[in-house]
């Protein structure tokens, strides 16, 4: 691995910017949220505050004409969609909610993606008491840059522009990440919903109006043999059609909830343009509580319960690094070739970046060490 390379995924920042509509009602539910009441707003995560999916699975089974021979094919028992009404389905979510709240914790990943091409990812990890941690990562080149706009565009890049922001609420206090730092305030400066479903968790955000959208589609409802259902609401969505689908667990519980977006032409006024998105919830049996970060510690999703295989892992980080060998390294580099080397102690310089360093340093705290000599007399 370069020093390029590893020096790019240390410098890598976390960025926000509010999200736009995806469907009306949830357009609506994040709108109504109050808008700039606190510095927090601003480094909240561009689709964070979407918080829907896309995986629509269309079930169809086609019985042929067997030869009239001997014992008469057996019925499929596999199960059919029916027709529901909204009202139905309201219900069905309210209560599928309800059962998640009465969790001890709830755990879920969100991925949201722009015609086949992923461009965020969220992880949340929900306590009853309202503490919860959000990551979110969003690439840029994905989700930003208007590429969809040309029928035959491609995204300038892929994986390469990753950010990263991460948000904590633990008691009466809030944590945000503001570049390679935390910044510290209290609860009710904080945003009222992080994510669209903690915010539905926190009773932040109706689940009727986040969950259904349009109330003007088909409705089905398909009955699985152990309990569970999956209901499928599609309904016109500008000059396509939007599919959504919420899957529930045997014990009514949500456990996926999907949107898809099928012929809907892009628009300048679209940022971002998200065509599909895919939340997934785990009800967590015994989770520890939610823990407040060391802000005197550069943010380490990993230390916050990030899982290991997330989504749009940032360049780099996927590599096992020994930082404290790569510390070492830019010492050397930068005594044999820095340009007034001659005048500066570097016995000295090398012994004050290397005191205190942990033998297994994170990515932060070497990039810490290496930025404090650069900004020494003689080395800038």
């Amino acid at each position: 691995m370069s020093d390029e390379r590893v020096i790019a995924y240390l410098r890598f920042r976390g960025q926000a910017q509010p999200p736009t509509d995806l469907v009306p009602r949830i357009v609506a539910a994040v709108d109504a949220a109050p808008v700039s009441r606190s510095p927090f707003a601003a480094f909240l995560p561009a689709a964070v505050a979407v918080g829907v999916l896309a995986v629509v699975a269309i079930v169809a089974l086609i019985l042929g004409q067997e030869p009239n021979v001997g014992p008469g094919p057996t019925e499929s028992t596999e199960a059919q969609p029916s027709p529901a009404s909204v009202e139905e389905l309201r219900a069905a979510l309210e209560s599928a909610t309800e059962v998640l709240r009465e969790a001890p914790g709830v755990e879920g990943v969100s991925t949201s993606s722009v015609l086949d091409e992923l461009s965020g990812a969220t992880w949340f990890s929900w306590r009853p008491n309202g503490d919860q941690v959000v990551i979110m990562r969003t690439d840029a080149d994905v989700a930003e840059t208007a590429w969809w706009l040309d029928p035959d565009g491609q995204p300038p890049a892929r994986g390469v522009n990753v950010t990263t922001s991460i948000h904590v609420l633990v008691g009466d206090e809030s944590y945000v990440t503001d570049a390679d730092a935390w910044v510290a305030g209290s609860r009710e400066d904080a945003p009222p919903a992080l994510t669209i479903p903690t915010g539905i968790l926190d009773g932040e955000v109706a689940v009727v109006d986040a969950f259904v959208g349009n109330p003007d589609g088909d409705v089905t409802v398909t009955r699985g043999p152990e309990g569970g259902t999956t209901w499928v609401l599609t309904a016109p969505y500008r000059d396509g059609t939007a599919t959504s689908e919420w899957v529930l667990a045997p014990d009514g519980g949500l456990r996926t909830w999907s949107v898809e977006l099928v012929g809907v032409t892009p628009t300048v006024d679209d940022a971002p343009f998200i065509t599909s998105h895919l939340t997934e919830f785990a009800p967590m049996t015994d989770p520890g509580p939610i823990e407040a970060p060391d802000t005197g510690e550069p943010p380490d999703p990993d230390a916050l319960g990030l899982p290991p295989d997330f989504p749009l892992g940032v360049p780099g980080s996927a590599v096992d690094v020994d930082y404290a060998a790569y510390v070492e390294t830019a010492l050397d580099a930068m005594e044999a070739y820095h340009w007034n080397t001659a005048v500066i102690d570097w016995d000295a310089a090398r012994a004050a970046a290397l005191d205190g360093l942990p033998e297994d340093p994170t990515a932060g705290q070497a990039w810490q060490r290496i930025e404090w000599l650069e900004g020494q007399p003689g080395c800038s």
